[in-house]
């Protein structure tokens, strides 16, 4: 009888050493990310021109990224692209288009921290800018908006090194910028040497003048204590009709590393 307890009671200890290993609980951490990557594009604004143009460039990333013991998360990324826009109807009509997202925001754990299921839920600040630029500047159209967004990301930890992450931002409400009929003023003339003027000139609204959605997948190996490996896919849409239709999305892929601090 003894010698029964004795391997039930051995048993259960290993049982629970064996759940224990699956909910491996990283420690706080706070990493700086750098991200490369290549951008698919499709643009069709009837401010700029009625053709439909895809357009093919680099994006870069930079993001700070700050867990807590309860697994609570601070951010801030900012990320770039350059593309050349093409449409089939001629290649006299190639343009250029830049692209310029700073953001930060906080998102808080729903579960328990050592869960190997994460659901977090929160908000930041998002500037979203696309410049196109055909000629040098002998035409121009812009699409900014300055936004709070609704955020959800849900992340499970598929092994003790490996991270499957995803998140999803909506804007609900902002500052919407568009340029004037002929893509240019007199207000942006006289301003063309101070583009934060230019680009904070628009007006407060919400969803009922624009839609947008932005959705990250993300994969992370821990190589180390000292960094991560990183593959990102992040696709973002966007569309108004505020003076005129327009219509702007992108897919975008890269790989990167972080760094721990």
């Amino acid at each position: 009888m003894r010698t029964s307890v004795f391997w039930l009671l051995t048993l259960v200890c290993l049982s629970g050493s064996s759940g224990q290993t699956h909910r491996y609980l990283p420690p706080p951490q706070k990493s700086v990310g750098f991200k490369i990557g290549t951008e698919i594009s499709y643009l069709k604004d009837l401010n700029f021109s009625p053709l439909n143009y895809l357009g093919v460039g680099l994006v870069g990333e930079v993001e700070y990224h700050h867990e807590n013991v309860a697994r609570d998360i601070y951010f801030g990324r900012l990320s770039f692209s350059l593309s050349t826009l093409q449409t089939k109807a001629s290649t006299g009509f190639t343009s250029v288009k830049y692209g310029f997202n700073p953001e930060i925001g906080f998102l808080k754990n729903l579960k328990k921290p050592s869960s190997r299921f994460n659901y977090h839920l929160g908000g930041r600040y998002h500037t979203y800018l696309e410049f196109v630029d055909y000629g040098h500047t002998s035409s121009v159209t812009f699409f900014t908006l300055h936004s709070l967004d609704l955020v959800g990301r849900f992340s499970w930890r598929i092994r003790r090194r490996q991270l499957f992450h995803t998140e999803l931002g909506l804007p609900v409400f902002g500052l919407l910028v568009r340029p004037p009929y002929t893509g240019w003023d007199k207000f942006i003339v006289d301003n063309q040497d101070s583009p934060i003027k230019v680009f904070f000139r628009g007006r407060w609204t919400s969803l009922n003048n624009f839609f947008g959605i932005n959705w990250t997948v993300g994969y992370l190996y821990e190589v180390n204590r000292n960094w991560d490996f990183t593959l990102q896919y992040r696709f973002r849409a966007y569309q108004t009709d505020v003076l005129d239709p327009a219509k702007i999305f992108t897919s975008q892929v890269s790989i990167g590393a972080n760094v721990k601090l």
